[in-house]
Protein backbone atom coordinates (compact mmCIF):
# COMPACT_ATOMS: atom_id res chain seq x y z
CA UNK A 1 0.00 0.00 0.00
CA UNK A 2 2.73 2.31 0.75
CA UNK A 3 4.89 1.52 -2.27
CA UNK A 4 1.43 2.27 -4.26
CA UNK A 5 0.91 5.79 -2.39
CA UNK A 6 4.26 6.47 -3.40
CA UNK A 7 4.19 6.09 -6.93
CA UNK A 8 1.12 8.14 -7.80
CA UNK A 9 2.66 11.14 -5.74
CA UNK A 10 5.69 10.00 -8.40
CA UNK A 11 3.45 10.59 -11.29
CA UNK A 12 1.93 13.67 -9.15
CA UNK A 13 5.17 14.94 -9.58
CA UNK A 14 5.81 14.44 -13.26
CA UNK A 15 2.44 15.94 -13.53
CA UNK A 16 3.31 18.82 -12.31
CA UNK A 17 6.74 18.98 -14.20
CA UNK A 18 4.67 18.51 -17.15
CA UNK A 19 2.37 21.05 -16.36
CA UNK A 20 5.54 23.52 -16.41
CA UNK A 21 5.99 22.64 -20.33
CA UNK A 22 2.96 22.55 -22.16
CA UNK A 23 2.53 24.98 -24.78
CA UNK A 24 -1.38 24.10 -25.45
CA UNK A 25 -4.01 24.84 -23.50
CA UNK A 26 -6.19 21.45 -24.50
CA UNK A 27 -3.16 19.35 -23.01
CA UNK A 28 -3.10 21.42 -20.02
CA UNK A 29 -6.83 20.80 -18.98
CA UNK A 30 -5.72 17.09 -19.47
CA UNK A 31 -3.35 17.47 -17.45
CA UNK A 32 -5.09 19.52 -14.43
CA UNK A 33 -7.72 16.53 -15.20
CA UNK A 34 -5.80 13.77 -14.55
CA UNK A 35 -3.54 16.07 -11.47
CA UNK A 36 -7.70 14.99 -9.83
CA UNK A 37 -8.04 11.75 -10.53
CA UNK A 38 -4.20 11.11 -9.41
CA UNK A 39 -5.41 12.62 -5.88
CA UNK A 40 -8.60 10.90 -5.82
CA UNK A 41 -6.65 7.66 -5.71
CA UNK A 42 -4.45 9.19 -2.86
CA UNK A 43 -7.46 9.33 -1.31
CA UNK A 44 -8.52 5.99 -1.36
CA UNK A 45 -5.01 4.49 -0.89
CA UNK A 46 -5.39 6.58 2.78
CA UNK A 47 -8.65 4.99 3.14
CA UNK A 48 -11.13 8.13 2.50
CA UNK A 49 -13.39 6.83 0.17
CA UNK A 50 -16.71 9.29 0.37
CA UNK A 51 -13.75 12.10 -0.01
CA UNK A 52 -12.58 10.21 -2.95
CA UNK A 53 -15.14 9.89 -4.58
CA UNK A 54 -16.16 13.76 -4.19
CA UNK A 55 -12.83 14.69 -5.32
CA UNK A 56 -12.96 13.08 -8.62
CA UNK A 57 -16.62 13.85 -9.07
CA UNK A 58 -15.28 17.65 -8.79
CA UNK A 59 -11.88 17.83 -9.84
CA UNK A 60 -11.97 14.94 -12.10
CA UNK A 61 -15.30 15.40 -13.71
CA UNK A 62 -17.07 19.25 -13.11
CA UNK A 63 -14.04 21.40 -13.51
CA UNK A 64 -12.36 19.84 -16.35
CA UNK A 65 -16.16 20.37 -17.79
CA UNK A 66 -15.95 23.78 -17.30
CA UNK A 67 -12.72 24.35 -18.22
CA UNK A 68 -13.38 23.33 -21.76
CA UNK A 69 -16.71 24.80 -21.97
CA UNK A 70 -15.29 28.74 -20.92
CA UNK A 71 -12.07 28.27 -23.49
CA UNK A 72 -15.23 27.79 -26.16
CA UNK A 73 -16.79 30.51 -25.00
CA UNK A 74 -14.14 32.93 -24.91
CA UNK A 75 -12.46 31.71 -27.66
CA UNK A 76 -8.56 31.66 -26.34
CA UNK A 77 -6.05 30.72 -27.84
CA UNK A 78 -5.19 27.56 -27.99
CA UNK A 79 -1.78 28.32 -27.16
CA UNK A 80 -0.10 29.45 -24.34
CA UNK A 81 1.01 32.19 -23.88
CA UNK A 82 4.31 32.23 -21.18
CA UNK A 83 5.50 34.90 -19.27
CA UNK A 84 8.05 32.82 -18.19
CA UNK A 85 9.40 30.57 -20.76
CA UNK A 86 8.95 26.75 -20.91
CA UNK A 87 12.05 25.48 -20.60
CA UNK A 88 13.12 27.89 -17.75
CA UNK A 89 9.60 26.87 -15.80
CA UNK A 90 10.52 23.32 -15.86
CA UNK A 91 13.82 24.39 -14.29
CA UNK A 92 12.56 26.24 -11.68
CA UNK A 93 9.37 23.28 -10.67
CA UNK A 94 12.40 20.94 -10.53
CA UNK A 95 14.44 23.99 -8.21
CA UNK A 96 10.89 23.82 -5.97
CA UNK A 97 11.12 19.78 -6.08
CA UNK A 98 14.70 20.63 -4.77
CA UNK A 99 14.05 22.76 -2.25
CA UNK A 100 10.96 20.61 -1.11
CA UNK A 101 12.91 17.66 -0.79
CA UNK A 102 15.62 19.61 1.36
CA UNK A 103 12.98 21.06 3.70
CA UNK A 104 11.64 17.68 4.29
CA UNK A 105 14.59 16.79 6.58
CA UNK A 106 14.52 20.30 8.33
CA UNK A 107 10.97 21.06 9.30
CA UNK A 108 10.60 19.72 13.18
CA UNK A 109 7.22 17.79 12.53
CA UNK A 110 5.42 14.89 14.42
CA UNK A 111 7.05 11.05 14.15
CA UNK A 112 4.70 9.61 11.26
CA UNK A 113 2.13 12.35 10.57
CA UNK A 114 2.96 13.20 6.80
CA UNK A 115 3.70 9.47 4.90
CA UNK A 116 7.15 9.63 2.40
CA UNK A 117 7.30 12.16 -0.31
CA UNK A 118 4.19 13.33 0.33
CA UNK A 119 5.13 16.64 2.01
CA UNK A 120 7.99 17.28 -1.41
CA UNK A 121 4.99 16.48 -3.32
CA UNK A 122 2.59 18.97 -1.80
CA UNK A 123 4.62 21.57 -1.73
CA UNK A 124 5.89 21.51 -5.40
CA UNK A 125 2.77 21.01 -6.62
CA UNK A 126 2.11 24.31 -4.61
CA UNK A 127 5.08 26.20 -5.72
CA UNK A 128 3.79 24.67 -10.12
CA UNK A 129 0.78 26.08 -9.40
CA UNK A 130 1.81 29.51 -8.44
CA UNK A 131 4.41 29.18 -11.49
CA UNK A 132 1.38 28.62 -13.18
CA UNK A 133 -0.39 31.63 -12.81
CA UNK A 134 2.43 34.17 -12.57
CA UNK A 135 3.95 32.61 -15.52
CA UNK A 136 1.54 32.31 -18.64
CA UNK A 137 -0.17 35.52 -19.68
CA UNK A 138 -4.37 34.34 -20.06
CA UNK A 139 -6.82 34.34 -17.80
CA UNK A 140 -8.09 30.92 -18.11
CA UNK A 141 -4.43 29.21 -17.54
CA UNK A 142 -4.17 31.41 -14.71
CA UNK A 143 -6.97 29.51 -13.21
CA UNK A 144 -6.03 25.98 -13.80
CA UNK A 145 -2.64 27.48 -12.18
CA UNK A 146 -4.71 28.16 -9.30
CA UNK A 147 -6.22 24.57 -9.17
CA UNK A 148 -2.64 23.31 -9.51
CA UNK A 149 -1.81 25.12 -6.47
CA UNK A 150 -4.84 24.02 -4.03
CA UNK A 151 -3.76 20.27 -4.76
CA UNK A 152 -1.01 20.86 -3.37
CA UNK A 153 -2.90 22.21 -0.58
CA UNK A 154 -5.17 19.74 -0.77
CA UNK A 155 -2.37 17.15 -0.47
CA UNK A 156 -0.82 18.77 2.57
CA UNK A 157 -4.05 18.39 4.31
CA UNK A 158 -4.54 14.80 3.68
CA UNK A 159 -2.55 13.49 7.04
CA UNK A 160 -4.70 16.65 9.41
CA UNK A 161 -7.85 15.67 8.10
CA UNK A 162 -8.62 12.31 10.94
CA UNK A 163 -7.20 15.50 13.23
CA UNK A 164 -9.92 17.81 12.50
CA UNK A 165 -7.56 20.74 11.33
CA UNK A 166 -8.06 23.48 9.31
CA UNK A 167 -6.50 22.62 6.44
CA UNK A 168 -9.49 20.34 5.38
CA UNK A 169 -12.12 23.26 5.42
CA UNK A 170 -9.85 25.74 3.27
CA UNK A 171 -9.05 23.34 0.68
CA UNK A 172 -13.00 22.71 0.41
CA UNK A 173 -13.40 26.57 0.49
CA UNK A 174 -11.09 26.98 -2.07
CA UNK A 175 -12.17 24.36 -4.11
CA UNK A 176 -16.04 25.94 -3.91
CA UNK A 177 -14.07 29.66 -5.07
CA UNK A 178 -12.67 28.12 -8.22
CA UNK A 179 -15.71 27.01 -9.23
CA UNK A 180 -17.46 30.37 -8.49
CA UNK A 181 -13.88 32.51 -10.52
CA UNK A 182 -14.48 29.99 -13.41
CA UNK A 183 -18.44 30.52 -14.12
CA UNK A 184 -18.07 34.39 -13.28
CA UNK A 185 -15.45 33.60 -16.20
CA UNK A 186 -17.64 31.85 -18.09
CA UNK A 187 -20.37 34.57 -17.48
CA UNK A 188 -18.37 37.29 -18.14
CA UNK A 189 -17.51 35.93 -21.73
CA UNK A 190 -21.76 35.26 -22.61
CA UNK A 191 -22.40 38.53 -21.80
CA UNK A 192 -20.56 41.24 -23.26
CA UNK A 193 -23.05 43.30 -25.20
CA UNK A 194 -21.71 46.98 -25.49
CA UNK A 195 -18.51 46.24 -27.98
CA UNK A 196 -18.31 44.86 -31.24
CA UNK A 197 -15.31 43.05 -30.59
CA UNK A 198 -16.15 40.92 -27.61
CA UNK A 199 -17.48 37.85 -29.45
CA UNK A 200 -17.95 36.58 -32.88
CA UNK A 201 -21.72 37.02 -33.37
CA UNK A 202 -20.97 40.41 -31.96
CA UNK A 203 -18.79 40.90 -34.90
CA UNK A 204 -20.59 39.48 -37.84
CA UNK A 205 -23.69 41.80 -37.50
CA UNK A 206 -21.54 45.07 -36.80
CA UNK A 207 -21.40 45.85 -40.84
CA UNK A 208 -24.64 43.86 -42.13
CA UNK A 209 -26.43 46.15 -39.84
CA UNK A 210 -24.21 49.42 -40.07
CA UNK A 211 -23.73 49.37 -36.59
CA UNK A 212 -21.28 51.81 -35.11
CA UNK A 213 -19.47 51.25 -31.57
CA UNK A 214 -22.10 53.87 -29.76
CA UNK A 215 -24.97 51.80 -31.02
CA UNK A 216 -23.43 48.60 -28.88
CA UNK A 217 -23.04 50.58 -26.07
CA UNK A 218 -26.77 52.47 -26.27
CA UNK A 219 -28.26 49.12 -26.65
CA UNK A 220 -25.92 47.29 -24.90
CA UNK A 221 -25.63 48.89 -21.46
CA UNK A 222 -28.93 47.63 -20.39
CA UNK A 223 -27.99 43.83 -20.94
CA UNK A 224 -25.17 44.15 -19.30
CA UNK A 225 -25.83 45.80 -16.14
CA UNK A 226 -28.64 42.96 -16.03
CA UNK A 227 -26.45 39.97 -16.75
CA UNK A 228 -24.09 41.70 -13.98
CA UNK A 229 -27.00 41.77 -11.34
CA UNK A 230 -28.25 38.28 -12.35
CA UNK A 231 -24.72 36.45 -12.45
CA UNK A 232 -23.76 38.32 -9.22
CA UNK A 233 -26.96 36.69 -7.72
CA UNK A 234 -26.90 33.23 -9.15
CA UNK A 235 -23.54 32.36 -9.27
CA UNK A 236 -22.96 32.37 -5.69
CA UNK A 237 -26.12 31.13 -4.72
CA UNK A 238 -25.74 27.65 -6.59
CA UNK A 239 -21.31 27.84 -5.45
CA UNK A 240 -21.81 29.16 -2.20
CA UNK A 241 -17.92 30.79 -0.79
CA UNK A 242 -19.18 29.30 2.61
CA UNK A 243 -19.97 25.51 2.06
Amino acid sequence: MSALFQFFLFLLTLNNLALLGMGRLRTLINLVTAQGILLGGLLLIHDHALLAVAVLLIKGGLLPWLLPRTRRQIGADPHIKPRLGFGLAVLTGLACLVFSLWLEGRLPMTPGLFPPLLLPAGLTTLFCGLLLVVGRATALSQVMGYLVAENGIFLLGIPLMTAGAVWFELTLLLDIFVAVFVMGIAMSAAACYMTPIATPSNTLVLRPGNYTFGDYVRYGFFWQVLSFVLAVLIIPSVWPFMP
